[in-house]
């Protein structure tokens, strides 16, 4: 125990009745806060080992004064995980896996999952309102540095996913804050997710692409033309063939030209400028095609769109060699 004259007690977190007392050193200063033993040995398995012979003082080590008053602020107030802010639910969850208290670690993983959903139509639909790009960023690297040391994993795929869409021109103030696993990831990562979309963004007419399918799951890869059967007949006047070739044979494809520049545009938008690619993909609308494009050609390219952004959704865990997710909550 340091001296009188070096110790500080809790403003908040002294209660005349507590029975433990909890000691915080932090620059050379004793920061100790009284407290009610069940508060702390009833959630947490830990503390009960710790307390475990009727001990009233206890040193923790390694823990910041932020960290154990919003521990104890989470325990006594009870505070809700919607009015916490993102950092105090950051040092929440960080001490709590630290302590094994198991509910409050769920309750803080749902909160951060709120801004950074691992669900894709949570994200689609909560990304024009999840703030700056600035905030973003310095929250992203908070949250990884977090999520790795507290095994929340779930947290980690939107994290990773922001950081390497501003990679290019945000590198240098990131890489400080990053370990050089991490950037190892950024890099690999981001070229894993371009080299998805590769094959569509060079693809043309006289070569209809072959290493693309509608889905991953597929069990049997079709190419773009080939997935052109699945709709309606075009219907446009000018309209271009190309014969596909099946196992079973071959068939004429027919459709309207203007989808394949249409395609390559908006892709190579994503990619070119740096953008949010999954949210470039999923805003783009039916009429953004004009009426160059047919009806079933136009379900085609929505249907082109839709894959593709389910494609590089569920690849990010697997490109950026991430710890697998639970797909029930991924998807």
């Amino acid at each position: 125990m340091a001296d009188a004259s070096s110790t500080v007690r809790s403003r908040d977190y002294w209660y005349k009745d507590g029975d433990t007392v909890l000691s915080v050193t932090e620059y050379g200063v004793e920061h100790q806060f009284r407290v009610h033993r069940p508060i702390l040995t009833i959630p947490s398995p830990v503390f009960r080992d710790m307390l475990r012979n009727n001990q009233n003082f206890v040193t923790l080590t390694n823990d910041s004064v932020d960290n154990v008053t919003a521990l104890l602020g989470a325990l006594y107030v009870g505070r809700k995980a919607q009015n916490v802010t993102f950092d105090v639910a950051l040092r929440i969850l960080k001490i709590s896996h630290k302590y094994q208290l198991e509910g409050l670690q769920q309750s803080m993983k749902q909160k951060l999952l709120q801004d950074w959903p691992v669900k894709r139509s949570e994200y689609i639909a909560r990304f024009t309102s999840l703030g700056s790009s600035a905030d973003r960023l310095s929250q992203a690297l908070k949250l990884i540095e977090t999520a790795q040391g507290c095994q929340a994993s779930e947290l980690l795929p939107t994290a990773f996913y922001e950081l390497a869409c501003a990679w290019g021109n945000e590198w240098s103030d990131m890489i400080p804050h990053l370990s050089p696993e991490n950037v190892a990831r950024m890099w690999v990562g981001r070229a894993r997710l371009e080299r998805r979309l590769r094959p569509l963004v060079t693809l043309n007419t006289k070569m209809p692409p072959s290493m693309w399918t509608t889905t991953d799951k597929a069990e049997s890869p079709i190419t773009i033309l080939q997935y052109r059967t699945e709709f309606g007949e075009c219907k446009a006047r000018l309209r271009q063939c190309v014969r596909v070739y099946h196992n079973n044979g071959d068939s004429r494809v027919y459709f309207c030209p203007s989808v394949f520049p249409n395609l390559k545009g908006k892709l190579g938008e994503s990619v070119l400028d740096g953008m949010f690619v999954l949210t470039t993909l999923q805003q783009f609308r039916r009429e953004d095609l004009g009426t160059t494009v047919c009806g079933s050609c136009t379900d085609w390219f929505m249907g082109i769109l839709a894959n593709k952004t389910e494609e590089l959704w569920e690849s990010i865990p697997a490109e950026f060699d991430l710890p697998e997710v639970n797909s029930d909550l991924y998807l």
